[in-house]
């Protein structure tokens, strides 16, 4: 569990419980929490753009093929 405290013991990252017990037991150190954070903590993070840009594109290249049989 977390220690309380005024400021965040994750430093801002909007990840999930499982990975705040690995943080909190110390499995994952600081250098990798400041990754976690550039590809976790944004609801607007570029990851999550390219996410959906390939979503997009599988979509519309999938609805061609089918369009095409």
């Amino acid at each position: 569990m977390a220690p309380a405290c005024d400021r965040d013991p994750h430093d801002g990252l909007a990840i999930n419980n499982a990975w705040k017990t690995l943080i909190d037991s110390g499995l994952v150190k600081k250098h990798s929490k400041s990754y976690l954070k550039a590809i976790y903590s944004s609801a607007s993070s570029p990851w999550n753009s390219v996410c959906v840009l390939v979503l997009v594109i599988c979509a519309v290249v999938l609805g061609f093929i089918i369009k095409l049989n």
